[in-house]
This record gives C-alpha cells, structure tokens and sequence, in this order.
C-alpha cells in the first residue's frame, strides 16, 4: 500500500481536487439526484475552485498518494447550538477510483487525530440518508446515526456523531 500525505490544502490544489471531487460527487449522487443538480454543482465548484483553496482561512484538507489527489475534506468547528463545541466535517470525498483501498479510513483517522488535538470532544457530519455506502462508512467508522437534520434536493439528512 502506498503511503497517504495528508495536509492542508494549497491553491496549486485547486484543480486536481475540485475534479476529484467532481468525479466523486458524479459516483456517489449519479440515481439519487438528477444529473442537473449533479453538473450544475460540478459548475459551480469548478467556477469558484481558485478562490476557494486561496482563502486563508480555508479549512481544506487533502490526501495524495504518488503526487495525485484521491481525497478532500473540509473541518470546521459546528455551527449546531446542540453541539456547539464539536468539529464538523462538512467536506469528505475519496476519488472513485481508490474507493475501497482503505484511504477512506485513513483519511477519518486524520480528521479524528485533528479534533482530537484541537480538544473538540467529538465529530459530526451530515449525510443523505439514501447514501447507504457513506452510512455505512462512517458506522463502521465509529459513528451514530443521531437526528433527521434536513433535506437536500428533496432527500432527507442525516446527523452523524461520534463523542470522544
């Protein structure tokens, strides 16, 4: 198994991750939510990837493995008055073509070891309830299904957590 680099992103990331992530959404939303939504969110994402990884106050993060991209995420502290004090991933994508090869899990270890270092008690995230693959990703990840949070594109969502 090749070593993974995980680290903060940089702005030379924009494009390699923005289609990554891309590619990512395509194969995980493709019969959940209509191809409009799907290109119309790629667009998006392509048209404001500079600005995004230049902010300095970025809260992006990426894995490469041999000089490629193959995950993005993005951890912030929660904006939810019930869990206030927790890190929240709000971004977490591996490139479909390393899925299953365990960079998924490593890619969890190291958002966990950064709420565990900046004292966040625990981790939330948000995913589509139809989203069996990712529920069970993060099940088996340690997390609890914890309440219906809201809908996207007429689908539930769902709150994960996990309390140190």
């Amino acid at each position: 198994m090749l070593s993974i680099n995980f680290r903060p992103a940089r702005p030379a990331d924009a494009v390699a991750a923005t289609e990554m992530q891309c590619r990512s959404w395509q194969a995980t939303f493709t019969g959940l939510v209509a191809d409009e939504v799907i290109a119309e969110i790629a667009a998006a994402r392509r048209a404001n990837a500079q600005e995004r990884f230049a902010n300095p106050q970025s809260t992006l993060h990426v894995g490469e493995r041999a000089g490629e991209i193959v995950c993005l995420g993005a951890f912030i502290a929660s904006d939810q008055a019930d869990l206030p004090d927790y890190l929240n991933i709000k971004v977490f994508y591996v490139d479909p073509e390393h899925f299953r090869q365990g960079i998924g899990r490593q890619f969890m270890d190291y958002a966990l070891n950064l709420a565990r270092a900046g004292g966040y008690p625990g981790v939330l995230l948000d995913v589509l309830e139809k989203n069996h693959r990712a529920r069970a990703f993060y099940e088996s990840c340690g997390f609890a299904q914890d309440i219906i949070c809201g809908e996207w594109q007429g689908l539930a969502l769902m709150r994960y957590v996990m309390k140190f």
